[in-house]
């Protein structure tokens, strides 16, 4: 064989795989920063990460572009390119997981969230990414109105869940640490409250415990609590571990990841054998192309679509 397959079994399919126990979220605000969006593509793994949920994604703005990390599949604001306000929330899904047991969910007019629907043996789970603004409450106004509007698609019944999670640059006693006083003007406590009212009109609790602070202020190094995890309270007990972690920070970002596991089993897409190419003896290899491309017709020149499919096709099947 001229590729080596990195499957040892590679003339019989592979053997169907449990799906993982737990659903793996992760999430991050990326302070818009090109370093840290590439470090962070650069490194997330489909094999460690179900669901990735970016807020200020950094943007190349000559072709309005944000990149996608190999193996996952994006999900953008439905608003994305229908003005020039910046996308602040995008979706990574993993191709491991199977398409049929997911959905976008859009979120009109706004490109401050974006949103995803899973089903299994569970029922459904909406996950909403959300970047709430400092200085007004649109995003947390359209959301509202989205889950009143959609009732029979979130919350059809006692197994259908919901999370909100993302940067809602909000402060309150509620989450952040009781010592961080300098947080909780007049202000910070009246914007607070929208949220909790909607936590409160939504059986909406909070997994990520009070007082684990998921920021840390690039200059004065002071610590708040801008980013958060909500969910249903019915949800809770699924939920294995939610947590901020440190190690993870990456550079040019304030922000400290987030991660939250589930234990709910999620549809796996099939598993395809790969090939090794690096191992491939290149002489061996063109010798066997050139038998195989001997058994369809010579080239010539392509005039329409089928004859093109046609010859596409053929030098697939020889290579």
């Amino acid at each position: 064989m001229p590729c080596h397959n990195t499957d040892q079994s590679s003339n019989q399919p592979p053997p169907p795989t449990s799906p993982p126990l737990c659903l793996r979220i992760l999430q991050l605000n990326l302070n818009k920063s090109e370093k840290a969006h590439v470090e962070f593509t650069n490194n997330i793994k489909r094999e460690d990460w179900d669901i990735v949920l970016v807020q200020e994604p950094h943007m190349i703005s000559k072709f309005n572009v944000l990149r996608t990390p190999t193996n996952y599949r994006p999900i953008f604001p439905e608003n994305r390119g229908r003005n020039n306000s910046p996308v602040r929330s995008l979706i990574w899904v993993s191709t491991a997981l199977d398409t049929s047991s997911w959905k976008i969910v859009n979120i009109p007019d706004t490109n401050d969230l974006t949103g995803i629907q899973l089903k299994g043996e569970y029922g459904t789970l909406t996950i909403f990414n959300i970047y709430n603004d400092c200085n007004n409450s649109d995003t947390e106004n359209a959301l509202n109105s989205f889950i009143r509007n959609h009732a029979d698609l979130l919350r059809r019944d006692e197994n259908s869940h919901m999370v909100w999670a993302g940067d809602f640059n909000r402060h309150h006693p509620m989450w952040d640490r009781d010592e961080d006083t300098r947080l909780f003007t007049a202000r910070s406590q009246h914007t607070a409250g929208r949220i909790i009212s909607m936590l409160a009109d939504h059986d909406m609790v909070m997994p990520l415990p009070k007082e684990i602070p998921t920021l840390e202020h690039m200059r004065s190094k002071r610590l708040s609590r801008p980013d958060n995890v909500f969910c249903t309270a019915g949800l809770q007990e699924a939920i294995t571990s939610c947590d901020v972690s440190v190690s993870m920070r990456l550079p040019c970002t304030d922000h400290f990841p987030i991660t939250t596991k589930l234990s709910l089993r999620q549809k796996q897409s099939s598993s395809i054998s790969s090939y090794n190419f690096r191992d491939t003896d290149w002489d061996i290899f063109k010798k066997k192309l050139q038998e195989n491309l001997a058994k369809f017709p010579p080239p010539a020149e392509i005039e329409t679509n089928a004859d093109l499919n046609l010859t596409a096709a053929n030098l697939t099947t020889a290579i």
